[in-house]
C-alpha cells in the first residue's frame, strides 16, 4: 500500500519495529524511519497496517501532538477508536461502520500528497 501511495505522488514515511531495517531495499522510493514518533511528525494521514503492540499502545494525545491532521485509518481495527476520537481524531477502520455518518454514504475526501504511513509492506 505504501509503495502504491508513493507511486501516486504521496510523500510516504514508513516505520515498522520488525521490518524497517530491511524493507528499504525492497521499496527504495519510500522514506523509512525507525522511530514511530519521527514517522508521525507532520503527517496528514496515518495508516495503521500492522498489529504491533507499539502501535496499539500509542497515545492518541501524544500522537496528536506530532501530526498535522488527526486522521487515522486503522486497517487492522486494533486501536480503541472511542479513545482516539475523544483525543480529537477522525478514525476509520476497514470493514467497519465506525465513524461513518448515519444514512450510509461515506463523506468524500481526498488524501493530500504529504501522507506519512507508520507501517511496512516488507514481509
Amino acid at each position: 500500500m505504501a509503495d502504491r501511495l508513493a507511486a501516486a505522488g504521496a510523500h510516504v514515511t514508513v516505520t515498522d519495529p520488525k521490518a524497517v531495517n530491511h524493507a528499504w531495499r525492497r521499496y527504495p522510493r519510500l522514506r523509512f524511519e525507525t522511530s514511530t514518533g519521527r514517522a508521525l511528525e507532520g503527517a496528514e494521514l496515518v495508516l495503521l497496517l500492522t498489529e504491533w503492540d507499539e502501535y496499539r499502545q500509542l497515545s492518541p494525545s501524544a500522537a496528536g501532538g506530532l501530526v498535522r491532521r488527526r486522521v487515522v485509518l486503522d486497517a487492522r481495527n486494533v486501536l480503541d477508536a472511542d479513545a482516539w476520537r475523544a483525543g480529537g481524531w477522525v478514525v476509520r477502520g476497514l470493514g467497519t461502520n465506525a465513524g461513518m455518518p448515519t444514512g450510509g454514504a461515506a463523506p468524500a475526501t481526498t488524501a493530500p500528497a504529504t501522507d506519512r504511513v507508520p507501517a511496512s509492506r516488507a514481509r
